[in-house]
């Protein structure tokens, strides 16, 4: 599992310029990859095991989700048009899903996975800061690859993509699961945090910014309040406030307040807010189905087709439940997290929440897309993982964390 992990990174920072594009359909090294894990790994999510208890219906949604997807885009757009665009995503969803079930199941191999992980943002940070500050992309002069810059600078600095095609994936890939690897890697949590805020600023962009930040305030709540055991229901009852404070007296709803706000730029978080407008019209007139690849009714000064929020576009091409079938592992695995007493290896299910805190807020300001699909993936098949270790594994694994 080691090799088929660093595999998996190698795989997701190599530059989209090594894709290769058959009959026209693009095999980046991701999905090549995906493509080999799914034959090996999703066979393995319904066999049973030494290591975790039998845990099937999130292995059952993510799989029906897949159909669901296959569906309603056989519905809107044909065979043919299901078969490659859901086969795909199947590869990249159920295949390293299932990669992540399986990366998971012993202890050692996700703390090898993570070790590795914080060695490549480490090198990254790097890396962006010298983009940053002098506009050379030194990943693809060193492998002689042309560089096309698809952000304009902010802040009198340029916007470091380091080795993905654009600075959000780039700081996506960073922040994604900086909760989990900061408290499961050995070391100053809150030291191993500002590495991951340092190697994310570069982006200069405000999704993986806010995921960051969200990560930050949580590890640095459980950190003041470590000795205080009701400290997370503490935060619940002020989230809880603030939720209402925002939601009662505003005349738009929580999310599109959070939209509009949480963006560099004031056009922004008003267009992004426009999208949710119009985007939850689109889900309400077509709840089962979706629209499909379709374009959605919008104003004519909102030019673009994209929808910046993963999961209203997962709505509104799917339709609602699809939605409901992705939250089901997340949900689940959170539930069960919370509600087992994970002893000496609390650090493990504290770390997983942190970075799902941050996945959810982020995923309502920016679109999973290309290689950040491909890790959300994985992320949510190491909290199913761990969420249904058995309680001898814990045992074990607590008795060889106390030695």
């Amino acid at each position: 599992m080691k090799f088929a992990s660093l595999l998996f990174i190698l795989a997701i920072i190599l530059p989209p310029n090594y894709s290769i594009a058959p009959g026209g359909f693009v095999i980046t090294p991701i999905r090549g990859l995906g493509m080999i894990y799914f034959l090996i790994f999703v066979p393995q999510l319904f066999r049973s095991n030494s290591f975790v208890e039998k845990v099937t219906i999130p292995d059952l949604a993510v799989t029906f989700h897949c159909i669901w997807a296959f569906m309603a885009i056989y519905y809107w757009h044909g065979g043919a048009r299901a078969v490659e665009s859901v086969g795909i995503y199947s590869i990249e969803f159920l295949g390293l899903y299932a990669f992540g079930r399986c990366l998971a199941l012993e202890l050692k191999n996700l703390q090898y996975f993570l070790r590795v992980f914080l060695i490549v943002v480490i090198v990254s940070a790097l890396f962006a800061w010298f983009e940053s500050l002098t506009g050379k992309n030194l990943v693809y002069s060193f492998l002689g690859l042309p560089f096309y810059r698809l952000a304009e600078p902010r802040l009198g600095l340029e916007r470091a993509s380091v080795y993905m095609q654009h600075p959000i994936l780039y700081g996506l890939f960073i922040s994604m699961m900086m909760g989990l690897v900061i408290y499961t890697v050995k070391g100053k949590v809150l030291r191993l945090a500002a590495i991951f805020l340092a190697a994310v600023i570069p982006s200069l962009s405000s999704a993986p910014l806010l995921s960051i930040v969200v990560q930050l305030g949580a590890t640095l709540w459980d950190q003041l309040l470590k000795n205080n055991s009701k400290r997370w229901k503490i935060a619940l009852v002020i989230a809880v406030i603030v939720y209402l404070a925002i939601e009662i007296p505003s005349d738009r709803s929580f999310v599109a307040v959070l939209i509009s706000y949480l963006t560099f730029n004031p056009w922004t978080g008003y267009y992004r807010m426009m999208i949710w407008e119009y985007g939850i019209q689109e889900v309400l007139s077509s709840p089962l189905l979706g629209i499909g690849f379709n374009d959605w009714s919008r104003p004519s000064w909102m030019y673009s087709s994209s929808v910046d929020n993963f999961w209203l576009l997962t709505m509104m091409r799917y339709g609602i439940p699809a939605l409901i079938l992705m939250a089901i592992p997340v949900f689940l695995s959170a539930r069960r997290m919370i509600a087992r007493d994970f002893g000496s290896l609390l650090y493990l299910k504290t770390g997983w929440l942190i970075s799902l805190l941050g996945v959810i807020f982020v995923g309502a300001t920016v679109h999973f897309w290309a290689n950040i699909f491909s890790m959300f993936s994985l992320f949510v098949g190491f909290g199913v993982t761990i969420a249904s270790y058995k309680g001898s594994v814990l045992k074990v694994y607590q008795d060889r964390e106390n030695k």
